[in-house]
């Protein structure tokens, strides 16, 4: 037995066929994976007068695995690494065994390549009041960088991660050495509350869009259009780059999701239910029609990250009747935020506008732009179209 183990390589492979073993006493031994197709916790088999254990499984070609054993002694089990295996992989979980398939090799631009000039990176710290935190970022710049150059933006979740267990220095250095990807700055991103953050978060939405992108934008010569901003992440960091997509439409002109943990759909639901009280007030005169309105806005069930808070609405219109046909208006409106991540934003709009009545009876159309008095970037140029019907 000895003798045939120190032969071979475990696991062994024949062609398709990868066999995986485990030595020593045990009343059972598990191979457990995430094989898509296969029963997470697979049984080894023990070779009848020996304390050596089988599993025989067919993979496909270039396939690389990870996986551990699962050691039972009576009772007690525990999950090991394979002792028979010195190939290793390191993630934020931990440290797993891994098996390659007939075939599989590692990318060459995964590993150091001499002729690749390494780019560098930089530790920055960005003030959000969107998360109520300090946001720390590493910034990839390339080894070429320039200040009268422009460059697409990749914006990584779990930064560290990538930069620790990924090589996505390496890897960018080399891509960009042998031109398979253009010149590009990358911001690596770290969570606070994870779960939170990443869980279709409003409030992180709003940081990556409103605070780390202006302020990348204004610091760095970046291309500054949607086609040349992408945004990166893998597992629940998937999540965070496509709900953040999703919430600013046409500001992200591409997305690369890595195995994104869709699956968790009741985390980050976005029904929010809210209380508003409101108090209204009208004034007439001749042709002329004056309405203001106010209310006050109660989230009741928020949770953590989600960018609701307390708010004060107001709106004022303005009507002034011209001929029995037509009554051109004039409306303001907005709101402030009382608390929450975005406490103390104020935004407001003007909204000029038209209201023809194309008959005598009760029907009304109404046509006008609304244009935003405040920086806020999310609030944007909007058309407005409204039937009314007067009873």
């Amino acid at each position: 037995m000895d003798r045939f183990l120190a032969r071979h390589e475990v696991p062994i492979i024949e062609g398709a066929r990868c066999t995986f073993l485990y030595r020593g006493d045990a009343s059972e031994v598990h191979l457990v994976h995430q094989i898509f197709g296969l029963p997470r916790r697979i049984p080894l088999r023990r070779l009848r007068g020996t304390d050596l254990w089988y599993v025989v499984l067919e993979l496909p070609d270039g396939s690389r695995v990870e996986y551990q054993l699962e050691v039972a002694h009576g009772e007690q089990r525990e999950r090991i690494n394979d002792p028979l295996n010195p190939h290793v992989a390191n993630s934020p979980l931990g440290s797993s065994s891994v098996c390659y398939a007939r075939g599989h090799e590692v990318p060459e631009w995964t590993r150091p390549d001499p002729e690749s000039r390494p780019g560098s990176l930089a530790e920055l710290v960005i003030p959000s009041r969107a998360l109520r935190r300090s946001c720390r970022v590493t910034l990839y710049l390339p080894a070429r960088f320039r200040r009268n150059a422009r460059y697409p933006l990749l914006i990584v979740h779990d930064g560290g991660d990538y930069l620790r267990y990924a090589a996505a220095q390496t890897v960018l250095d080399n891509l960009i050495h042998r031109l398979d990807v253009a010149e590009t700055i990358a911001a690596f991103v770290y969570p606070g509350e994870r779960l939170a953050e990443y869980g279709n978060s409003a409030a992180h939405a709003r940081y990556l869009t409103a605070e780390l992108v202006p302020r990348l934008e204004e610091e760095f010569p970046l291309a500054a259009t949607p086609s040349a901003r992408c945004l990166m992440g893998a597992s629940f960091g998937a999540v965070g780059a496509l709900s953040t997509a999703y919430r600013y439409p046409g500001v992200y002109g591409s997305l690369l999701l890595q195995s994104g943990s869709f699956v968790f759909t009741g985390i980050g639901s976005d029904h929010i239910v809210t209380v508003e009280p409101f108090a209204g007030l009208g004034y007439k005169r001749r042709n002329l029609e004056l309405i203001g309105i106010t209310s006050f806005g109660f989230p009741t069930n928020t949770r953590a990250g989600d960018d609701e808070g307390k708010e004060f609405a107001f709106g004022f219109a303005s009507l002034y009747k011209v001929t029995p046909h037509i009554q051109p208006l004039l409306e303001w409106d907005g709101h402030h935020i009382l608390s929450g991540p975005s406490r103390g934003e104020t935004v407001v709009n003007v909204s000029p506008g038209i209201k023809l009545l194309p008959d005598e009876h009760h029907w009304q159309i109404g046509l006008g732009a609304g244009f935003p008095l405040t920086h806020a970037k999310e609030f944007k140029l909007r058309a407005i179209f409204s039937v009314f019907y007067h009873f």
